[in-house]
């Protein structure tokens, strides 16, 4: 009969300790017991002997072993994985009857924290995923923060139509339709879930194709961006996008606000506010936006914000609460970008462009889902996924022009007006 090796601390010629996993002549071990053994069983347990405190009576490769194995049954407290240690088969023949009490335990966790931290990563070397996990870093890349193994091309995003009504994350492209008269004359397909930072590419690429130039583009609060504003100042369109505040701001609510820098006048001789009240908050400091083209300036009033009669209104925020002062944080650039906007939004032409864009616009998705049928893509690939939505504006564009054709409008723009009042 085989002798069976010793489980009270073996050791290598290295200084590791292992685990034996003969069990010829002994019970046998479930799948998970197995795994705990062979994964931590061979990890480099030095660290453990420059930990302060008391000394542990039983080797850090067992007690590692008893901590994770417990998390895996749902045992976390202390006292139950001493209760474990007395009844657990596995853990009496890992620690040979010998009971460990729940106050060692707790002395064990507490004081070496960085050395479990270490095991961790020599465990995390040896599943050998870290050549992995940058190989997938690298081909998600810094746009966006997710890359599913069906299609790496695509990004995990949420759908509106969530049938199982759990919020689920699946693959999807986020797809851009610029719509003239009805017709789709250009679109592109983005991995970004954010409609921010797409704007700027549909301008230019309308530019590289068409003779022709278009000198407005509007679109709604989710590409109020700066570096959109920016761009579309830079190459002499009119830019009629949506402030992100622009549905709140038709309410009462939000005009009779006094906090809001939005109701506030700025001088921009002595770059001060001036609030409802009449007092002046004055620049305190700068500090830098994240991926942003100009820093968030933040403004500051001056005592006797806590006895003016708006006071309940106007400090709402924390800061504003604990200082008895009135904070606003704004970036000039967007304000200013943003109040030209408004002005141009509210005029008749833009009012009539922000009509067509809901009629235009967001009817071109409309007639895809209902009347063509496209609730998603038959391929991946982010050029596999483009080729197809090129398809699908083309069938749509001819089905604009039949429609048009036979009601004998077909060269007329069209263009919904405002009735006048």
């Amino acid at each position: 009969m085989p002798n069976s090796q010793p489980h009270s601390n073996p050791m290598d010629i290295f200084g590791q300790q292992f685990f034996s996993l003969d069990l010829r002549n002994e019970l046998a071990v479930s799948p998970d017991e197995r795994a705990v053994v062979e994964l931590f069983s061979g990890l480099d347990y030095s660290a453990f002997s420059r930990s302060k405190g008391r000394p542990c009576k039983v080797d850090p490769m067992r007690m590692v072993m008893l901590l994770v194995y417990g998390s895996t049954e749902g045992r976390y407290s202390c006292r139950e994985l001493e209760t474990m240690l007395r009844k657990d088969v596995f853990l009496i023949k890992l620690f040979q009857g010998m009971v460990v009490g729940h106050n060692t335990i707790n002395r064990f966790v507490k004081g070496n924290a960085a050395q479990i931290d270490d095991i961790f990563r020599q465990l995390v070397m040896r599943l050998g995923r870290l050549a992995g996990y940058r190989a997938w870093i690298g081909r998600i890349g810094s746009g966006r923060r997710s890359c599913p193994e069906t299609d790496p091309d695509a990004t995990f995003m949420r759908m509106k139509e969530d049938h199982m009504r759990n919020g689920q994350l699946k693959p999807s492209y986020n797809v851009q339709d610029a719509v003239d008269s009805g017709h789709v004359v250009c679109c592109t397909v983005v991995q970004d879930r954010a409609d921010y930072r797409t704007a700027v590419g549909m301008p230019g690429k309308l530019a590289a194709r068409f003779p022709w130039k278009y000198r407005n583009y509007c679109a709604d609060s989710g590409y109020d961006l700066l570096e959109n504003f920016n761009y579309c100042e830079a190459h002499g369109i009119q830019a009629l996008i949506k402030p992100q505040y622009w549905e709140a701001s038709r309410r009462r609510s939000f005009k009779d606000s006094p906090g809001r820098a939005e109701n506030m006048t700025y001088d921009p001789e002595g770059d001060t506010f001036t609030c409802k009240n009449g007092r002046k908050l004055h620049f305190s400091f700068a500090r830098r936006n994240s991926g942003g083209p100009e820093p968030v300036r933040n403004y500051e009033s001056g005592r006797g914000c806590k006895t003016c009669p708006y006071s309940g209104k106007c400090l709402t925020r924390k800061v504003d609460k604990q200082t008895g002062r009135k904070h606003v944080s704004v970036m000039l650039g967007h304000m200013r970008a943003r109040k030209k906007a408004e002005l141009a939004l509210r005029s008749r032409f833009g009012t009539e462009a922000r009509m067509n864009r809901s009629i235009q616009a967001e009817g071109s998705f409309a007639e895809a889902k209902r009347n063509l049928d496209l609730r998603r893509f038959a391929s991946g690939g982010i050029q596999r996924v483009l080729t197809e939505w090129i398809i699908r504006c083309m069938a749509q564009d001819v089905v604009r022009y039949m429609c048009r054709t036979i009601r004998g409008v077909a060269g007329n723009p069209f263009w919904v007006k405002v009735k006048a009042s």
